[in-house]
């Protein structure tokens, strides 16, 4: 919704706002002056209303199919050293059935190490991708 106020317009305002809303649609005529104020107000207010319902909705967001394939862990442990960037990581993957959930646990800066992670685990044959 705009938060343009037209009563706060004046006339010359009022249709330059008017013709400006028109030419978004393409089906309302453009016009030269109103009869009043207030019917150049509802006007714009109703015009508005229809430019509104006009935007388009946002697209989904993509989700790569890479981020759909299935996690499955070849171990029985985590097979990795304790304290190490590794094992934490495997120990992330350990609750994710899927490569994108897996992503998610991290922050956005650290999802490109993270993925490297996976691939190699998934490299040295702890953990295999379906789908």
């Amino acid at each position: 919704m705009s938060s343009r106020d037209f009563s706060k317009m004046s006339g010359a305002e009022l249709v330059d706002a008017y013709n400006s809303l028109a030419g978004l649609t393409g089906q309302a005529p453009r016009t030269s002056k109103f009869s009043s104020k207030s019917e150049g107000v509802l006007r714009c207010q109703e015009l508005q209303v229809r430019v509104d319902a006009m935007a388009p909705t946002p697209p989904a967001p993509k989700t790569s199919l890479k981020h759909q394939k299935i996690i499955r862990l070849l171990v029985g442990g985590n097979p990795r050293r304790p304290g190490t960037d590794a094992h934490r990581h495997f120990e992330a993957m350990v609750g994710s059935p899927t490569v994108g959930q897996y992503l998610d646990k991290f922050e956005a800066t650290d999802r490109a190490c993270a993925a490297r992670w996976l691939w190699n685990t998934v490299r040295d044959g702890y953990a295999e991708l379906l789908g």
